[in-house]
């Protein structure tokens, strides 16, 4: 399945030309011009953005984050998650600079980190307690304490954090080690890459001669058999000169589908430790972190009500917030139940239509199309299997408040660019086939039937 991969600057560029059409001269002039994007994740679906010291970051954060998040959402198809850096000068000298599209594999220095996912801004609870300490110990004892370390636990829980806070972490007791943090995907697109241009000798040297390796989503090397075998031999070299390993993944080393034994067996030799959903308790302290760190007062009783209502993952606890704070500063109104209620109705399940869960569209698309949930999540591309995954796609994105990787983990562990083109194929197809939309209609409304 092809996949749209947009460029940071094109990105920006988007951005930029939308809010110069709609957003007022001040606005502009004093905010959005001076500001530039500094790193785009997709993976999580976060951006940094860097803005001069002289604008306080509290409004930067209430004029100009709101209307940031809607011409993103029209660029990229999904709000992102947007940090913040204050940094001396002017930082908007040159948008059309080249920016890397997730971290890409630097040197200690220069690793592209989000300065936010420190263990300092970790909040720590039953659910991931065992995680924040076996991260801390590896930062201690790297190649010794736990190696390698396996982190592993469902989409939006704080794994690529605790990744992050590793690399903080040992940059600060060792600011000379030798880092390299990225996603599996990024690494496997190094691999080709060299393959490519012949420069194979230079990839291969490049990641044995590190002193820390930290690979997110290691699911991604699933049924890729040449990356697979690459990785099993950067393990070894890494391990056997008690090189530091950390890996994440979406599932225990176990349940990764079509991954080579001896590569499970090497993920089970240190630590493998699992980060669960947090509890009521733990979600409570990431709403007031959170908006301690974002300049925002929260109420006793709000913050319980956030915590209360989204139950899902930390990214939707943060993404809820910035809404029920940025909702309250357009309708100049201090922050109460009410307005968090009505922030939060249509994202995150306090309306009919977000009570839809993907079980029910799945199973409606599966009676509709003649096939079986197992067909939707496996590696088959054939055309009557692929229209009804990404229909099913294009309705979970719809009727639900799933980001773009908790929907592509449902359907076989694809990452969130292959629902992002899903999602915009059957739009696409609907506008040309009378069929087709009314078949997607059909489907909609009885799983809304069947919601109710």
């Amino acid at each position: 399945m092809s996949r749209e991969v947009l460029r940071p600057n094109t990105i920006w560029d988007t951005v930029l030309t939308a809010l110069k059409l709609h957003c007022d001269e001040h606005t502009w002039s004093t905010y959005i011009r001076p500001a530039r994007l500094e790193q785009y994740d997709p993976r999580d679906e976060s951006v940094v953005l860097q803005i001069p010291t002289d604008i306080p970051r509290g409004k930067f954060e209430r004029e100009a984050v709101p209307m940031l998040e809607k011409a993103f959402a029209n660029a990229i198809g999904v709000v992102p998650r947007i940090f913040i850096e204050s940094v001396n000068g002017s930082v908007a000298a040159n948008h059309e600079a080249p920016m890397p599209v997730a971290p890409e594999p630097r040197r200690s220095g220069q690793l592209g980190l989000n300065p936010e996912y420190t263990f300092e801004n970790f909040v720590v609870g039953p659910s991931n307690r065992m995680a924040e300490a076996a991260a801390r110990a590896v930062v201690d004892q790297p190649g010794r304490a736990y190696n390698p370390l396996f982190v592993h636990g469902s989409v939006g829980l704080g794994k690529t954090h605790v990744l992050q806070a590793i690399c903080h972490g040992v940059k600060s007791k060792q600011p000379d080690a030798q880092i390299r943090y990225l996603s599996c995907e990024q690494f496997v697109n190094d691999f080709i890459d060299a393959m490519k241009s012949g420069r194979y000798t230079s990839f291969r040297r490049a990641f044995r001669g590190i002193d820390l390796l930290i690979i997110d989503d290691i699911h991604f090397l699933s049924s890729k058999e040449q990356m697979q075998e690459e990785f099993f031999h950067t393990f070894n070299d890494l391990y056997n000169a008690n090189k530091q390993i950390v890996i994440s993944s979406d599932s225990p080393p176990k349940d990764i589908p079509e991954m080579e034994e001896r590569l499970i067996s090497r993920f089970m030799w240190g630590l493998p430790v699992k980060i669960d959903a947090p509890v009521r308790e733990t979600r409570e302290a990431i709403v007031m972190k959170v908006a301690e760190r974002r300049g925002v007062s929260l109420a006793r009783e709000v913050v319980e009500f956030i915590a209360q209502t989204v139950t899902s993952n930390i990214r939707e606890l943060e993404g809820a917030v910035t809404q029920v704070a940025a909702l309250a500063g357009m309708l100049r109104k201090p922050i109460s139940i009410s307005v968090a209620r009505e922030a939060l109705k249509e994202s995150v399940g306090l309306d009919a239509v977000r009570r839809t869960s993907i079980d029910d569209i799945v199973d409606m698309t599966c009676k509709h199309f003649g096939v079986r949930l197992s067909d939707l999540q496996s590696q088959r591309r054939s055309r009557n299997v692929t229209l009804p995954r990404q229909v099913a796609m294009f309705l979970a994105k719809k009727l639900t408040n799933k980001t773009l990787g908790e929907i592509g983990g449902f359907f076989g562990g694809r990452d969130h660019t292959t629902v992002l083109h899903s999602i915009r194929k059957i739009n696409e197809d609907i506008g040309t086939s009378q069929e087709l939309g009314q078949r997607v209609a059909l489907i909609e409304r009885e799983v809304e039937r069947r919601s109710q």
